[in-house]
């Protein structure tokens, strides 16, 4: 499996764009990332589009500074990232 960990893109050069993310309420989305080796492990995020390069999904978020960053969908799905552990040695 080919995981990207953390990566800025440049929004204007990308034609991978699936549609503005609001749910039904109008609301703008947000998600949480469970994964816990990325930067913004437990931060919730402003899902700004949802989008696909392949068979690869991701989320584009707002970061803080209003940078806007791709999160793969994956590290938003805590039932996936249960698996991956911190731990002080590593597993051989």
């Amino acid at each position: 499996m080919d995981i990207i960990l953390f990566e800025i893109w440049n929004l204007q050069h990308t034609t991978y764009f699936a549609g503005k993310a609001k749910q039904e309420s109008g609301e703008t989305e947000s998600v949480k990332v469970y994964y816990p080796y990325h930067p913004l492990y437990g931060r919730e995020l402003k899902v700004i589009r949802r989008c696909r390069r392949g068979d690869k999904r991701f989320y584009v978020v707002s970061f803080f500074d209003n940078t806007n960053i791709y999160l793969p969908t994956w590290m938003t799905d805590a039932s996936i990232c249960q698996h991956y552990v911190v731990q002080k040695a590593p597993y051989c």
